[in-house]
């Protein structure tokens, strides 16, 4: 576990760190990397007309999935584990959006399922009722 501590992620791909490179461009890759990270967004928004994710760098769009409607949502974990989960994965007409949540991800996963079609279909069975607390 130590070693992944002297890993810098760049675009091109990885670059090993100081052991193997100088400690000023491992310096230079890790200030640009926690730049870029800290600029990292992102926003969806659930209407009765459709669903529209967005992620951004410092405010400019740079990747955007437009959807009529929210297919699944699930853990992006092995076994849909909130504990070892990482973030929430959104279907979004059957195409996959991975959404890093790190502390919040109960909440934007109870939030974006009643918006699901399988939330959908659970209510229309006449056997699905609500637990009093409004869980699933």
């Amino acid at each position: 576990m130590f070693w992944i501590f002297f890993m810098v992620f760049i675009p091109g791909g990885a670059t090993l760190g100081p052991p193997f490179m100088s400690i000023d461009t491992f310096l230079i890759c890790a200030a640009i990397f926690a730049v870029v990270a800290f600029g990292l967004d992102c926003k969806i928004t659930v209407t009765s007309d459709g669903v529209r994710f967005v992620r951004r760098l410092y405010g400019i769009p740079f990747y955007v999935r437009n959807g009529d409607v929210i297919t699944s949502v699930a853990y992006d974990s092995d076994w849909d584990d909130e504990e070892t989960a990482s973030g929430v994965v959104v279907e979004i007409d059957g195409k996959e959006v991975h959404i890093g949540a790190g502390k919040r991800k109960a909440e934007l996963y109870s939030g974006l399922f009643r918006y699901s079609e399988v939330y959908r279909n659970m209510q229309s069975n006449q056997a699905f009722k609500p637990t009093p607390d409004g869980a699933v």
